[in-house]
């Protein structure tokens, strides 16, 4: 494991960790693969470069196999990007929300702190 804590790594792994008490490869896999596929659709359809590089930072957060929090503030740019005046509401309220540092701090707490999260561990 290359991580100490990995069910709060704010990425796909981090979620299927913490979800499934456990590494969950054909999950995690499937996961990868579709998000992958709709950045790749998003960032081919953007209508200018900032947008596609903006959604190409946001999938590549999600994809990478380790991170850490600080590793978050990459989003900063992406809500940067995004947020002009064509931009759809909900793609920037919902942005905004991720780049918040009260969604990550829980993450470090156990259950209930942890929100939706449930920790499952390894010993009985």
């Amino acid at each position: 494991m290359s991580h100490p804590a990995p069910e709060i790594m704010p990425n796909l792994r981090g979620f299927v960790f913490a979800i499934s008490g456990g590494q969950n490869t054909p999950l995690l896999v499937v996961l990868w693969l579709c998000t992958a596929a709709v950045v790749c659709y998003l960032t081919w359809s953007a209508e200018t470069f900032e947008r596609a590089v903006a959604f190409s930072l946001i999938g590549g957060l999600l994809v990478n196999f380790h991170s850490h929090m600080q590793d978050s503030l990459l989003l900063l740019m992406a809500l940067a990007l995004l947020t002009d005046r064509y931009q759809p509401k909900y793609v920037t309220r919902w942005l905004t929300i991720a780049v918040l540092p009260f969604l990550y701090v829980p993450l470090y707490y156990a259950p209930p702190y942890s929100g939706l999260f449930i920790y499952r561990s390894s010993s009985p």
